[in-house]
């Protein structure tokens, strides 16, 4: 089975849009986004693989996977600079592309995104703490105190 990125293009003008979806979500998440954006301005949605019309990995994929995949669709597409536009996994990928791939860059826009964290450890831990006593209420392993 060969690997098919799903996107849609549009416009002309550049820097492209690109619009990075969050997990679980598809290119439609950015639906009502896209007529209220420059007329002639080049815009690409896309749908990340095992998202929506793409195909499913054959293997498991590591953000920096579904980031070179991006960079391959935008150098296929002979897009020479973008802003980024991610959703909370998109943002991740947003981070990555803007910082490990050789692409010029205008601008990110981060929504809701994953990848940035600023929490100190004893946070965290607490975080930790409570989703593994929620896990054990949840198989009845401990009481909902």
């Amino acid at each position: 089975m060969k690997n098919n990125l799903d996107y849609n293009l549009v416009g002309s003008v550049e820097p492209a849009i690109v619009l990075l979806h969050g997990w679980g979500l598809d290119k439609t998440y950015f639906d009502r986004l896209v007529p209220k954006l420059h007329k002639n301005q080049k815009i690409i949605s896309l749908d990340f693989f095992g998202f929506g019309k793409s195909s499913k990995p054959k293997e498991y994929f590591d953000t920096y996977e579904y980031a070179c995949h991006v960079f391959l669709l935008l150098k296929k597409l002979n897009i020479n600079s973008v802003i980024l536009v991610g959703h909370s996994f998109g943002g991740r990928v947003s981070i990555i592309l803007s910082s490990v791939f050789d692409i010029n860059v205008k601008g990110v826009v981060l929504t809701s995104s994953a990848g940035i964290d600023d929490r100190n450890l004893i946070v965290k831990l607490k975080i930790c703490k409570y989703k593994i006593a929620k896990i054990l209420c949840n198989k009845k392993i401990l009481p909902k105190k």
